[in-house]
């Protein structure tokens, strides 16, 4: 057998080993510990990705409303527009037409006054 200083050099060293695996231990389950909170923190980024991706794609087609809307308006306004230019040209022949009768209304008159005076 080995003297007593010897065992008790063994028995250090297994209290010391047994000291160090406890250590080890520890740090494993911190280990597990951070990865299972990193795992947890990954999925809540999916998540949280999967919902701004979903928030662009509405806005995106909120967009594409507003655009269309928009070119509808513009066309609706180059409409209108049109029809207001059809609609002072033909109040400007009428008003030519108007003037001319009535220039001829007025020669007439004169003409009479004359026949009148005459």
């Amino acid at each position: 057998f080995k003297s007593k200083k010897e065992l008790r050099e063994l028995e250090d060293e297994t209290v010391e080993s047994q000291l160090s695996l406890q250590e080890t231990c520890r740090n494993i389950h911190e280990i597990e510990a951070t990865i299972k909170h990193l795992i947890n923190m990954e999925e809540n980024l999916k998540v949280t990705i999967h919902e701004q991706e979903k928030e662009i794609e509405s806005l995106k087609n909120i967009e594409i409303d507003i655009e269309s809307e928009m070119n509808e308006q513009k066309l609706a306004f180059a409409m209108k527009r049109k029809e207001c230019e059809l609609i002072i040209e033909q109040l400007i022949r009428e008003v030519k037409i108007a003037t001319q009768e009535n220039s001829k209304l007025i020669d007439s008159r004169k003409k009479i006054k004359k026949k009148l005076k005459e």
